[in-house]
């Protein structure tokens, strides 16, 4: 698995991040760095919008080269000079899933019974009602390997020359909105992620620099989940349409220095509430210790004299 994130800040600006880690089956591995990187978990269909995939490599891979980019292409050479809108792309992601889906499925239900899906509804008539029913339920529970997806961009608004950013995450073929939320997270190491900017408190205020962070931070402490990568690519589409850009590799290692520093700084700070409260404890045992010594004294009082 993996993470990938994208967040978008007050202005528009949205920034993606997602590890290198590539898994297609029992297969898991990280490539070598490229820079900038062209190919893995983050591709610009377009020049203002971005998908990036988690999940079994080989199933985007299909998506991608046999239906989505080709899909995208028709649509461009269609309506040119218009800017794709962010959900036409999520559109044609969904569909894309879909069709793999039932093809494969074909491949591996009906084709073995001798079957395609066009006669296998010819002879929907001529099948008993107990093999038609199994092969409808095995057609229906059909899974594809584990995929998820974020597609997020910009595209033009209802105002001039103005435009608006999308984000969307991508489970399978269900797609939900994240363009109020403004960060979204997939992969195994998502709820690491999110959380972060849940702390962080991100939101239609957030600056274009604690974005930035922010988006780093949360791939960062999403490592710890099991499967994400160490390497870190990402990307900025500005309000502009057509700004796609990767980060730099000045830029990541600015970023990677900054986290550290944080990192040791906070570690400090919470070694120091540590010994604070070690303080707090010992010198609470020893009143607790004190104020018991005074209670049996006066439970237990000395006798009288007999002087």
């Amino acid at each position: 698995m993996t993470v990938c994130i994208a967040s978008i800040c007050g202005d528009g600006t949205i920034f993606g991040a997602a590890d290198t880690m590539l898994t297609a089956g029992d297969v898991e591995f990280e490539p070598a760095h490229l820079s900038p990187p062209r190919f893995g978990k983050i591709a610009n269909i377009t020049s203002a919008i971005a998908v990036m995939m988690a999940g079994d490599t080989a199933v985007h891979a299909e998506i991608m080269y046999s239906y989505v980019v080709p899909a995208v292409d028709a649509w461009i050479k269609k309506f040119s000079p218009q800017w794709m809108p962010v959900e036409e792309a999520v559109n044609i992601y969904t569909e894309a899933w879909q069709k793999i889906r039932f093809k494969n499925a074909e491949r591996d239900i009906l084709r073995p019974l001798g079957f395609t899906y066009e006669s296998f509804l010819k002879q929907q008539k001529e099948t008993s009602p107990e093999k038609l029913s199994h092969i409808t339920k095995a057609l229906a529970e059909y899974a594809l390997e584990p995929t998820a997806a974020i597609i997020t961009g910009v595209e033009p608004s209802l105002f001039e020359n103005s435009t608006y950013s999308r984000l969307f995450a991508i489970h399978g073929a269900e797609a939900v909105c994240f363009d109020t939320i403004r960060f979204a997270a997939v992969g195994s190491g998502f709820r690491h992620a999110e959380s972060h900017f849940m702390s962080a408190r991100h939101g239609a205020g957030a600056t274009v620099s604690a974005t930035l962070f922010n988006t780093y931070c949360a791939k960062r402490k999403a490592e710890i989940a099991p499967g994400v990568g160490s390497d870190t690519n990402m990307f900025v589409i500005t309000p502009t349409l057509g700004s796609f850009t990767w980060l730099r590799d000045d830029v990541m290692e600015k970023l990677k220095a900054t986290y550290e520093t944080t990192v040791v700084a906070n570690d400090g700070a919470v070694r120091a509430a540590y010994a604070d409260i070690d303080t707090y404890l010992a010198a609470e045992v020893e009143r607790v210790k004190a104020n018991t010594q005074q209670d049996k004294k006066r439970d237990n009082p000395k006798p009288p004299s007999n002087q």
